[in-house]
């Protein structure tokens, strides 16, 4: 195709090589949105970048309006059928890439190559709202380097014509600009977002509001992390790890839900106590003189307000606050990587005296329902001197007969599915055992409730950080009794103590543990090797986390204050100044190291032996002279013949202006013979 030229004299064709580089980065800045958008919306985008190469090899004309037009309303229609009409961040990917792709497809000159260059850099960023993970930033630093060289082939000389230069060229640039980059991200203040938009609900995992029992063993297939938690001190040990996350008051055909304060309750009763009110609600005990410990919670997204701690977990965020049920909770949905800093009092009391409202919610039961696992519970309250000794009793029950704990457990019905667990299927999650409990101890009056959250952790040892997965999901259950407030009582511990003591891998049978994905400490405990590897990658992981990802303002203003002493804004600029000097400083050196090291080109090196022999006839080259305006002066100043010496000039031109292909060394020797024959023209003369 025929090179234009603009009303500039710029040349408007896109080179080769350039859109080969556009094309490939297109493709590498899509791929991470793979997993949060159709597989259709891809396939189109690649049929637009297939179209532009046919396009370019003049195979294939450019695409009418109203083929665009088609292709954006299939792209839309795809698009709602897979997401709907609801306002998330997949619906918003996907109408950017389609817009992306359908760029590429109009691109007819440098300037609209430009734009999609640009947009690729947008793409590339906004891959980073689902995922921060340091793999994921290594892959996405290939990214930038493909996107950058792409505009450096848009810059680079015709004889550059080849893939690999711009490629070099873009990383040599991002390597310069590491310096400034780590000073900025020291300084820049950390904002927080100015608006938000969250991701479909199927993009996460987690504990919901309901939950059935069958649940939890879902979660517990599952080897995602949810949050690391880094204490100050010795973590305690993983008895004791119960991370609180919901609290579950209602039951209603075979499923848990999370209850209310009464309407009418709604305006006299504080239901969070947020910690940047200073104000103490009825529900928080008094705190003085107990014992406590710190930690740091960095929790993954969830998209959902709730965060987590072991009881009782008082929030130091303004951010956060404490809900009636003693549950930690977020203003915001978490959609991102949040680090938050807990205070934890094991020995509070909970709820020291019951409020009639909650003692009538909390031994509320579905009438109707479940009238075997009734009568069992009041003959055998009957049959017991206190409610302590009913719960000893259930408990001995599950430790004693024919109980089982599983990840498999077989499906119950919605109605009496407390009647099939536990006097029928007798296998089941924890969920199964904390529910049918929560159930026996509500028939005979127990205030009680079911709690939902996580159990125990990995301790890494390289960092010696609390890992807590999907697969550390659990259920327990809270009773309220008199002089004492609501007790944690947990059945997993009477059918599968060493589910509590020791982790899940511990309790599950080899079957189950085959639910489990392979490469975890779960599956691999044992494996001194394989175990000892995965402790280093995950460390390395947590690391990224609490140095990049969670690198929020308190951070900053921490590591400032330690640099700076008092921040002032005459200080922070004063580091501004000096690091950015570094940073140039550094870049000026590499350029200089780099001229240094550049070669002289081989005819630029003959030029210069020739000047060098004839400077005893005083003709040596010029600093401002060019390779012509050298010969024909010294040429001319001898009175020689312009044929002796125009083949000359015209193999230098040749050689430096004209040749799109690396200097041959045919070139090279012509060149030196025709410079020899006017080196003795000019000594004869």
């Amino acid at each position: 195709m025929a090179n234009k030229l603009d009303q500039h004299g710029i040349y408007q064709q896109i080179p080769r090589n350039c859109l080969l580089l556009i094309m490939l980065a297109q493709i590498t800045v899509v791929i991470p949105h793979l997993q949060h958008t159709s597989i259709w919306i891809i396939g189109l985008g690649l049929g637009c970048a297939w179209w532009r190469w046919m396009t370019f090899k003049e195979k294939f004309p450019f695409p009418r309006w109203w083929l665009t037009g088609i292709i954006v309303v299939l792209a839309s229609i795809i698009i709602i059928i897979n997401f709907g009409l609801q306002h998330s961040l997949e619906l918003w990917s996907s109408y950017l890439i389609i817009a992306y792709a359908l760029k590429l497809i109009e691109t007819k000159n440098r300037r609209d190559a430009y734009v999609v260059i640009f947009l690729s850099y947008f793409v590339l960023t906004a891959a980073f709202i689902y995922d921060q993970s340091i793999l994921f930033a290594v892959y996405q630093v290939g990214a930038i380097i493909l996107v950058t060289a792409a505009m450096v082939s848009m810059n680079q000389h015709a004889s550059r014509d080849q893939i690999f230069f711009p490629i070099k060229t873009a990383s040599k640039l991002i390597i310069q600009a590491l310096p400034l980059m780590l000073v900025l991200f020291l300084i820049f203040p950390r904002l927080p977002p100015f608006w938000s938009v969250p991701l479909a609900k199927s993009s996460y995992t987690g504990l919901d509001q309901q939950m059935k029992p069958g649940d939890v063993a879902n979660l517990a297939q599952s080897d995602e992390i949810v949050f690391r938690a880094v204490f100050d001190n010795k973590p305690p040990s993983n008895a004791q790890l119960y991370w609180r996350g919901l609290v579950y008051s209602n039951f209603t055909a075979g499923t848990w839900s999370s209850g209310a304060i009464p309407n009418l309750l709604d305006r006299t009763i504080k239901v969070i106590d947020w910690n940047n009110d200073n104000q103490t609600s009825y529900f928080v005990p008094e705190l003085t003189n107990l014992e406590s410990f710190n930690y740091q919670v960095l929790q993954e997204p969830s998209g959902k307000i709730w965060r987590f701690g072991l009881d009782l977990a008082i929030p130091k965020q303004r951010n956060a606050g404490l809900t009636w049920d003693f549950r930690v909770v977020s203003k915001k949905a978490i959609t991102s990587l949040t680090r938050y800093s807990i205070n934890s009092y094991p020995d509070a009391v909970l709820d020291s005296e019951l409020p009639s409202w909650l003692r009538e919610r909390e031994t509320r039961i579905p009438t109707g329902d479940n009238k075997e696992v009734i009568a069992f519970a009041k003959e055998l309250r009957d049959a017991s001197d206190s409610d302590q000794e009913f719960i000893d009793k259930l408990l001995q029950q599950i430790r004693t007969q024919s109980f089982s704990y599983t990840l498999s457990p077989p499906t119950l019905p919605s109605l009496n599915s407390i009647d099939e667990f536990w006097f029928k299927t007798r296998a089941g999650f924890c969920a199964h055992y904390a529910g049918a409990m929560t159930f026996m101890l509500r028939s005979v009056g127990i205030p009680a409730r079911v709690v939902a959250g996580y159990q125990g952790g990995e301790l890494n040892p390289v960092t010696g950080h609390i890992v807590v997965r999907q697969y550390h999901a659990h259920a327990w259950v809270e009773a309220w009794l008199p002089n004492i407030g609501w007790k944690r009582i947990d059945p997993t511990a009477a059918i599968a103590p060493e589910r509590i003591e020791e982790g899940l891998n511990a309790a599950l049978s080899d079957d189950d543990l085959d639910y489990l994905s392979t490469f975890t400490n779960a599956r691999l405990n044992g494996l001194n090797f394989t175990t000892k590897m995965l402790y280093f990658m995950e460390s390395v992981e947590h690391r990224w986390n609490l140095f990049v990802v969670g690198f929020d303002a308190d951070r900053q203003t921490s590591i400032l204050t330690k640099i700076l002493g008092d921040i002032t804004i005459a200080k922070t600029a004063l580091m501004l100044l000096i690091g950015t000097g570094i940073s140039i400083s550094v870049v000026a050196l590499s350029l200089l190291l780099q001229n240094r090291n550049n070669k002289q080109h081989p005819a630029l090196k003959l030029l210069n032996q020739f000047s060098h022999k004839v400077k005893s006839h005083d003709l040596q080259r010029q600093l401002n002279e060019s390779p012509m305006q050298y010969i024909n002066r010294i040429s001319r100043a001898k009175n020689i013949p312009e044929n002796n010496y125009k083949t000359l000039v015209k193999k230098l031109q040749q050689i430096f202006y004209k040749s799109y292909e690396p200097c041959s060394k045919q070139q090279l020797a012509e060149l030196k013979i025709l410079l020899t024959q006017l080196h003795k023209t000019l000594s004869k003369t």
